[in-house]
C-alpha cells in the first residue's frame, strides 16, 4: 500500500497490484498448513439478525464483547453499526483502547494499526465491509487486561 502511494509510475503500480494478488494466494495456501480455514464470504457479513443491543444503545459494547466468542456476530455488528450511520472514528478509538489494554504481542499492535489506518484509504463503498472483515483479529472486551495494565494499576493503588 505504501509503495503504491509513493510511486507515480503506472507500470510500477500495476506490478505492485500483481505482486499483492500473488502474495494473497500464497498466504492463503500457507494458512492451510496451520489448520482448517474458515469457509466465510463477504456476503455473510451482510446477513445479520436484529439484536437487542442495537436498540439499547450498546452497539459498540456488543461488537467488542462478541469478538472472542462469536466473531461472525461481531463482524455483523460492525456492518450494522456503520450502515446505521454511527461513527467509524468512535469504533476505531474503542478498538485502539482495547489493543492497548488487552494486547499482548507486537502482532496485536501492528495488525490493528494497519487496518485502522487503511480504513480511510479504502473506497467508501467497501470501508464498512473492510473494517468488519478485520474485526476477527481485534481484541475482545472480554479478554483479561495485559500484564502492563495490571502492573500500572497496582503501582497506582
Amino acid at each position: 500500500h505504501f509503495a503504491f502511494q509513493q510511486t507515480g509510475n503506472d507500470e510500477t503500480r500495476k506490478l505492485l497490484m500483481l505482486q499483492n494478488a500473488a502474495f494473497l494466494s500464497m498466504f492463503r495456501d500457507a494458512m492451510g498448513g496451520r489448520g482448517q480455514i474458515a469457509d466465510r464470504t463477504i456476503d455473510t457479513l451482510l446477513e445479520g439478525n436484529r439484536d437487542p443491543a442495537r436498540d439499547a444503545g450498546k452497539e459498540l459494547e456488543a461488537v467488542f464483547a462478541h469478538i472472542s466468542g462469536d466473531p461472525d456476530r461481531a463482524a455483523q455488528h460492525v456492518v450494522r453499526y456503520l450502515r446505521d450511520g454511527k461513527s467509524a472514528t468512535e469504533l476505531m478509538n474503542a478498538a485502539r483502547l482495547l489493543v492497548f489494554t488487552k494486547g499482548n504481542d507486537a502482532h496485536d499492535y501492528k495488525f490493528s494499526s494497519a487496518i485502522l489506518e487503511d480504513y480511510y484509504h479504502v473506497s467508501p463503498t467497501w470501508r464498512d465491509i473492510y473494517l468488519a472483515a478485520n474485526v476477527y483479529k481485534l481484541q475482545s472486551s472480554t479478554q483479561p487486561d495485559n500484564q502492563l495494565i495490571e502492573r500500572a494499576r497496582a503501582a497506582l493503588a
